[in-house]
């Protein structure tokens, strides 16, 4: 065969993350067809003809790959450039159809994180007595894995760096709201990114390590190829009209944020060739408490008034709606994945602190919600699903932090990156019931980086918790 004169020919395709369905003509003159497509890691290829052809599997130089001459191909290729080849099994003209996709064999990581969401407001967990209706959460609770033992930070810059770094936060000396993480530390982004397979890495939301006036490009800065969301602040001054900042460029959106990130979540997905971790980071249900759009909450929350009377008096109905329009839109997200794609992907849902004191349930309390190294401060909802996860509908009650999501992460893609670091890999636990966790959890809280002499308790507001000079710290003991 003369590949250079019959392979220029060839139809480029695009197989990641879509099956991809040709309908074509064959035969007369034209006995042959080809179609061009590139692997970026290891991948599992499918391909399949329904009419009268047959079909071959070639490198880039036109050597056959496996048996030719079937209606099917099923094949795992190393990073390239491929061609499958169609040929006519009749001198007459007649039509075909070519169906072909692909999953590359590494497993893709989401992890979304929620903002103010402790086990007190979570459905999967006994405490508290009232409930924001969540399905989409109890529906990756039913596939998987929740942990009845997790543990955080008390506010959220601290628990984001903690993910990012795997350390604690006297390593980073990231410990309150708007402390600086430097984007020279190893963090997770760059060790996956330079993985034995490379990963493509992105974040959608919250960003909030970076203090309070960042650069609009400091997340390229951590080695995060694709950014949308906004860098500074616990949350949003208003849901619906907000500034944002998109691949070094800020913008201003009239969109639901919750709705924004999970589009643009959707649409990077969507383009990638590779396997890819993306950190979903949704700023819900964090203040300003607020009534989403009907679409997106339940029958009982669209009966509420959303005065601003009524919230300020009310507000924990509306802080419920923005948890229960976040898990519509984590379910429109896992709905939107192709098959092979969503089959293919670890599912990550953790809260980055416990809930704010104006809604947070008994038995916590304002001195031991948000802001606080109290258990209703620093004890959140954890749960893992999807690929390599075999527990289906299992509680865990190992301890563990979510300085592991590092390490975890970084077993799943193969990164490597576990030494010098406080994370431990949750991995086993996907597959093992008796995943032994951790001896201890340890968590602290401190601001302008004062140490020593410090109080419990006490002052701040809802969203920062603990205001002034303080350092705060619990150690939790695996019995």
């Amino acid at each position: 065969m003369d590949a250079g004169n019959t392979l220029s020919t060839a139809k480029s395709v695009r197989l990641f993350p879509k099956t991809r369905t040709f309908q074509e003509t064959i035969g007369g003159r034209d006995r042959q067809d080809f179609f061009r497509f590139n692997v970026r890691a290891q991948s599992n290829i499918n391909a399949r003809i329904n009419g009268a052809g047959s079909l071959t599997l070639l490198t880039q130089d036109g050597t056959a790959i496996g048996q030719s001459g079937d209606d099917r191909i099923r094949q795992t290729l190393a990073p390239g450039t491929y061609w499958i080849r169609v040929s006519s099994t009749t001198r007459q003209e007649s039509e075909y159809r070519l169906r072909m996709n692909a999953a590359w064999l590494q497993s893709n990581v989401l992890m979304i994180v929620a903002d103010d969401f402790g086990i007190d407001t979570s459905p999967l967990y006994n405490t508290g007595s009232r409930k924001p209706n969540m399905p989409t959460l109890r529906s990756l609770a039913g596939n998987g894995i929740v942990y009845d033992n997790a543990w955080v930070y008390p506010v959220c810059t601290p628990t984001r760096a903690s993910i990012f770094m795997g350390k604690h936060g006297f390593r980073t000396n990231v410990g309150g709201v708007d402390d600086l993480l430097s984007p020279q530390e190893p963090n997770i982004f760059r060790a996956v990114s330079n993985a034995s397979t490379p990963y493509s890495t992105a974040v959608v939301g919250k960003w909030h390590v970076s203090g309070s006036n960042p650069d609009p490009n400091t997340p390229s800065q951590f080695g995060v190829q694709y950014y949308s969301g906004f860098l500074s602040g616990g949350g949003v001054e208003d849901y619906s009209n907000w500034n944002g900042v998109e691949q070094g460029r800020r913008f201003n959106s009239r969109t639901y944020a919750t709705t924004e990130f999970t589009s643009k979540a959707i649409n990077w997905i969507d383009r990638q060739q590779q396997p890819w971790f993306l950190s979903l980071t949704y700023n819900a249900p964090h203040t300003p408490f607020h009534k989403p759009p009907n679409n997106l909450i339940s029958r009982r929350s669209r009966q509420l008034s959303g005065t601003e009377q009524d919230i300020r008096q009310n507000p924990q109905p509306y802080y419920f709606a923005a948890a229960e329009a976040m898990d519509a839109e984590i379910g429109r997200l896992l709905k939107s994945m192709p098959s092979q794609t969503r089959n293919n992907t670890v599912v990550m849902f953790i809260g980055d602190n416990g809930t704010p004191r104006r809604v947070v349930q008994s038995p916590f309390g304002f001195d031991s919600a948000k802001g606080t190294v109290k258990e209703g401060g620093v004890r959140v909802p954890l749960i893992v699903s999807g690929a390599g996860v075999t527990r289906r509908n299992q509680r865990e009650d190992a301890l563990v932090t979510g300085s592991d999501l590092f390490a975890t992460i970084s077993d799943i893609t193969g990164a490597g990156a576990t030494t010098g670091v406080d994370s431990l890999s949750l991995r086993d636990s996907f597959t093992n019931p008796a995943f032994a966790g951790r001896n201890f959890a340890y968590t602290e809280f401190f601001t302008d980086r004062v140490r020593g002499g410090g109080r419990r308790g006490g002052g701040g507001n809802d969203d920062d918790g603990v205001s002034g000079p303080t350092n705060l710290w619990t150690i939790r003991d695996r019995q």
